[in-house]
């Protein structure tokens, strides 16, 4: 990413700068899913440079929806060896449009789908969610203990929030519920 500034200062000579800033590293690999049926993955994979197996992340934002949120997050992740899988639970094809109702089963399947990926630890895979996925990521460390091996929440809640906009429908669900 590339950010170019300019001004003047208090009115007098002008002055710019450009900043560079190096979110993945050379080498890193990228590979997409897009698979738009309801219990499809919707991400991007984010393979370190070097020799694997490396250590798992499923990463994922919060009331942004979309890639938004992972990318930023999992780069530095990926800076340090870290195979990094980030995703969409919402707001795009195939997923809610809304932060309402979002199946936990769908980080459980994520973490299942990263740990089936070449040049993954299956026992090292943790989840990090950022705001209300940080929410999320805890429920669902809460919820499937068998595939989530450690849970980060950045700013994430320590409660189960209703959903944006209303007072009786939940943000999250689980076995449909």
């Amino acid at each position: 990413h590339h950010l170019s500034i300019t001004g003047r200062w208090d009115g007098g000579a002008p002055f710019s700068a450009f900043v560079a800033r190096e979110v993945l590293p050379p080498g890193t690999t990228i590979t997409s899913f897009r698979e738009t049926t309801p219990d499809g993955l919707y991400a991007d994979f984010y393979r370190p440079p070097g020799v694997g197996p490396f250590p798992g992340v499923v990463v994922f934002g919060g009331s942004e929806g979309g890639l938004a949120g992972g990318v930023l997050t999992g780069s530095g992740l990926v800076r340090d060896g870290f195979a990094v899988l980030s995703i969409a639970y919402w707001g795009v094809t195939g997923k809610p449009s809304g932060m309402s109702r979002i199946p936990l089963e769908t980080f459980q399947r994520a973490v299942q789908r990263l740990r089936a990926l070449p040049d993954v630890k299956p026992n090292k895979i943790a989840v990090l969610g950022v705001s209300r996925g940080g929410e999320g990521a805890l429920l669902a460390g809460a919820a499937f203990p068998a595939d989530v091996q450690a849970v980060v929440s950045l700013v994430g809640g320590g409660f189960a929030w209703a959903a944006p906009g209303s007072s009786t429908i939940s943000t999250w669900t689980l076995d449909g519920g």
